[in-house]
């Protein structure tokens, strides 16, 4: 290990950072010996590979590099940054009054590599009673002991699994040692803090004067918009859950497909009003200008057409999901002609293909000249004649397929399972909503592409 300066000694408490354009000093006798050690282990350790193997040989190797590594931060720290002494007194934060100067005090913090041991100037208000560590500030690690590296993966692992199996994963695959209760803690008080944000964009665009929240520099051609709704289990009870994608797709030439372009989702344990202007906002980031066309694509909830009317532009094209119309011909065939009745199924897929090629009108008829035999078939008829005049003009997909628009919610669909069932509805799970909708949060900024923008920012 030759070439290397060190110096003798323990570590000197220090107050201020080294000076910009200062030397490095050289590296602590103490780190120089540690990396000596791990050289001299590490061709120990592989000769043994051939009997003990290399998966036990590169897990031990990168315990002893953590290790390593906190003892660097330990050192480089207070070199680098000090001790956050700024003077004898200050002002006070909380109450504008004076903050005086403590003492050094230690605070353990945990990070990627292991737990770095910290000293840090500590200041006092008699006026109000808050302290307050400025090296904390610096180091974003005010009022934790988990620094933001850790937390973001924390995050990260409990926005995709249980908190028990996020907190089991991290040991496994880092130095990161937490229960799942502290895990939770975590989690939940990002996913808070991103419905704080949330609220207060949604209240923002709606104020004259305010910037768009605008991403997307290019205007959308065609945006489509695709509510749909779930439910989780909360300790009151199953709630539902509001979902949406805001998407962008291509025009296609005639007797083409359109294909999906991007794509970003809104969530909310809510109600109709608040779930639709988070939409807006998603519409706004995506592109939506004065002449974009926007596609509302739903089954028939009234709630979807009723914000949509309050809520979006005017001149909208509104689509019932085809698949949930024709499953409703389903329904009246088996009310009508039994669960396996061949019959009934030649019949719903008569009329699905017919559907498909026309309007709801003819489907219509056809279910006018049927004759249930029971009080429970006539209603299934009756309701569904009903749910089919009241949306005919949400039917026509033989105009909306020449005109190369999607027919189907899938996409929404396919968000209510990734978005809410795979990580909030598994067996034994009893949310409160607020903590519900923190995850639901975390889980959107990954679909959304915002996670590396939480982080940076």
């Amino acid at each position: 290990m030759q070439g290397l300066a060190v110096v003798e000694g323990s570590r000197k408490e220090v107050s201020g950072p080294i000076s910009v354009g200062a030397d490095v000093p050289p590296m602590p006798a103490g780190l120089l010996r540690a990396v000596e050690t791990l050289w001299n282990w590490s061709v120990q350790a592989a000769r043994g590979v051939p009997e003990g193997g290399m998966a036990a040989f590169e897990k031990e190797f990168r315990e002893r590099v953590l290790k390593i590594g906190a003892r660097f931060m330990e050192e480089a720290i207070p070199v680098g940054l000090g001790t956050g002494y700024i003077g004898s007194v200050v002002g006070c934060a909380s109450c504008g009054g004076k903050s005086r100067f403590v003492n050094n005090r230690p605070k353990l913090m945990t990070t990627l590599t292991s737990d770095v041991r910290l000293r840090r100037a500590y200041y006092h208000c008699a006026a109000c009673g808050n302290g307050r560590a400025p090296l904390d500030e610096t180091l974003s690690v005010s009022g934790t002991s988990f620094s933001p590296a850790v937390r973001e993966l924390t995050c990260l692992a409990d926005a995709e699994v249980s908190f028990g199996r996020g907190s089991a994963l991290l040991e496994r695959m880092s130095a990161i040692r937490l229960h799942k209760e502290e895990g939770r803690r975590i989690a939940e008080e990002l996913g808070r803090e991103l419905e704080r944000q949330a609220v207060e964009e949604v209240e923002n665009a709606w104020k004259p004067r305010k910037p768009s929240p605008r991403e997307n520099p290019e205007t959308a051609r065609r945006l489509y918009v695709s509510p749909d709704g779930t439910t989780v289990p909360t300790v009151d009870g199953w709630k539902e859950v509001k979902v949406g994608a805001v998407f962008t797709a291509t025009v296609p030439r005639a007797g083409e497909d359109p294909e999906r372009e991007r794509t970003r989702y809104a969530g909310l344990l809510g109600a109709a009003e608040p779930f639709y202007r988070r939409l807006s906002i998603e519409m706004q980031k995506m592109g939506l200008a004065e002449d974009t066309e926007v596609i509302v694509i739903g089954d028939g909830a009234h709630w979807i057409w009723n914000e949509a009317d309050l809520n979006l532009p005017k001149d909208r094209v509104e689509i019932i999901d085809f698949y949930h119309a024709a499953e409703k011909l389903w329904e009246v065939s088996r009310a009508v002609f039994g669960e396996e009745s061949p019959e009934g199924k030649r019949w719903a897929q008569k009329w699905s293909r017919k559907l498909k090629k026309g309007d709801g009108g003819r489907a219509i008829a056809a279910m006018g000249r049927l004759k249930p035999k029971s009080s429970e078939g006539r209603k299934v008829v009756s309701e569904t004649i009903g749910y089919f005049k009241s949306n005919r003009h949400r039917m026509r997909y033989r105009e909306f397929r020449r005109r190369g628009l999607f027919i189907g919610s899938g996409v929404v669909e396919g968000s209510c399972k990734h978005l809410v069932g795979d990580r909030l509805k598994h067996g034994g799970m009893h949310w409160t909503e607020e903590g519900a909708q923190a995850i639901l949060n975390l889980r959107l900024a990954v679909l959304n592409q915002r996670w590396d923008y939480l982080w940076l920012n």
